[in-house]
């Protein structure tokens, strides 16, 4: 993880546009958020030990415009750490463990670690997300996605945990679940559909635990602070931050989409609204790019399919509503990261199941993945 970040700020010092090299602060760019959650989170900080509480918890502004996740985690970190990004880094550090963890679930220990390897080292399957050096860029840069994919890959691997706990442990996993889920949105709001749609389908599960159940409610429900601050401290009902309508974050809005499909209907045809919509799309997922499209077909295949778990299933469609709204929001890779990561493991999880009766499977990648290369 350090080697993955010090090799990104080793491409910054030679880019001939910085002017002082290895600056303190070369690892957030200049005039980017970075700056913004840092200093908001040092803010927050200062107040909380000049005891002035009701300043800190504005977070430095009445409504929240940037994701206001990252500022408060950087406020508790400055705590532990002082007033550097190093608990922002060991964040990144543990963060193969929870995949590795992940994956152990649903793969054997040695196919566990050659994928964590890939994750770690080689970048063939960077395109969903699997490399483990856009994240601590990500770090570097000082956005909060990392943070935010964080979240999202513990709380899924919670929910997964067995019931052979006692009662506590069970309330303690979805209540820890369900917060961390709030802070993913906290960090990426376009994820509001993904984490819907998981807490209603656990909870549709947990009905008949009552720890679990209420567990995961009870940390679903800190998702009201934000709603609550906004309206607090700026009069403004905004759920998140009032910047998830601007044209910048959702350039397509629904109404093309609907003014489109009407037209269709109408056997109509505009080529230029057409050229837009298709345009924007292939920033999420381009015409030419069948290895993302066979993990969204995955996603699909793996709800329809009887021999998996209905915690699969929520978790396939969770990401399929997840990956639906870049058809309006601007699906750029550091806004897709996590969600493509995670939809990856559901497509190994699903092709593993799908083809292990196979020759090809049993004689050649079977083999590759318990390392058994003497058996060729």
């Amino acid at each position: 993880g350090f080697l993955n970040y010090f090799i990104f700020l080793l491409d910054l010092v030679f880019k001939e546009y910085l002017p002082s090299k290895f600056s303190p602060f070369i690892y957030m760019g200049r005039g980017n958020d970075g700056l913004v959650h840092y200093g908001h989170g040092r803010e927050i900080a200062e107040n909380l030990s000049n005891g002035n509480f009701l300043i800190a918890l504005r977070g430095g502004a009445d409504v929240f415009h940037w994701m206001p996740g990252l500022r408060y985690f950087h406020s508790i970190s400055f705590f532990i750490f002082g007033e550097t990004i190093l608990g922002y880094l060991l964040l990144g550090l543990v963060f193969p463990f929870i995949i590795l963890n992940l994956l152990k679930k649903y793969f054997t220990k040695k196919s566990s670690i050659l994928l964590i390897l890939i994750f770690l080292i080689l970048p063939i399957f960077e395109s969903y997300g699997f490399f483990g050096f856009y994240y601590m860029k990500l770090i570097a840069k000082g956005f909060g996605g990392t943070l935010g994919w964080f979240c999202l890959m513990l709380s899924v691997y919670l929910l997964l945990l067995n019931n052979n706990n006692t009662n506590l442990k069970k309330f303690t996993n979805t209540f820890f679940a369900g917060f961390l889920l709030i802070i993913l949105i906290s960090c990426r709001p376009n994820l509001i559909p993904t984490v819907l749609f998981l807490n209603l389908g656990f909870l549709f599960l947990f009905r008949k635990n009552f720890y679990k159940f209420f567990g995961l409610i009870v940390g679903s429900s800190f998702f009201f602070l934000f709603l609550a601050h906004n309206y607090f401290y700026g009069g403004d009902l905004s759920l998140i931050t009032n910047s998830s309508s601007t044209l910048r974050n959702m350039p397509i809005s629904p109404i093309l989409w609907i003014k489109f499909i009407s037209q269709l209907f109408k056997f109509q045809f505009d080529y230029d609204l057409c050229l837009k919509l298709f345009s924007h799309i292939s920033i999420w997922i381009n015409f030419y790019e069948i290895w993302l499209m066979l993990a969204i077909f995955s996603l699909i295949g793996l709800i329809f399919n009887k021999k998996f778990s209905k915690s699969l299933k929520i978790i396939s469609l969770s990401l399929l509503m997840g990956h639906s709204i870049y058809i309006f929001y601007a699906g750029v890779p550091r806004y897709t990261y996590g969600l493509w990561l995670l939809s990856f493991i559901i497509m190994l999880i699903y092709l593993n199941e799908k083809f292990k009766t196979s020759i090809i499977y049993n004689n050649f990648i079977n083999k590759i993945l318990n390392f058994e290369f003497y058996k060729f």
